[in-house]
């Protein structure tokens, strides 16, 4: 029961994490116009789904029976 609260915990904690990034993403293509900073926030976002979402971190786990 521990396992599944911390997980849920985490996976709302990572979708909040995604949000301010999107916010602070939007203000930054509003008020600066800075590509690089885009990006940066962009591959920050993108890690973050892949990692957590899309359990890559499984791939390199080992099975446990």
């Amino acid at each position: 029961m521990k396992d599944k609260k911390a997980a849920y915990r985490q996976g709302v904690n990572i979708f909040i994490l995604l949000a301010v990034l999107t916010i602070i993403e939007f203000y930054f293509g509003i008020y600066s116009g800075s590509l690089s900073l885009l990006m940066l926030v962009a591959v920050a976002k993108a890690g973050l789904v892949v990692y957590y979402y899309m359990h890559i971190y499984r791939v390199w786990r080992e099975e446990s029976h």
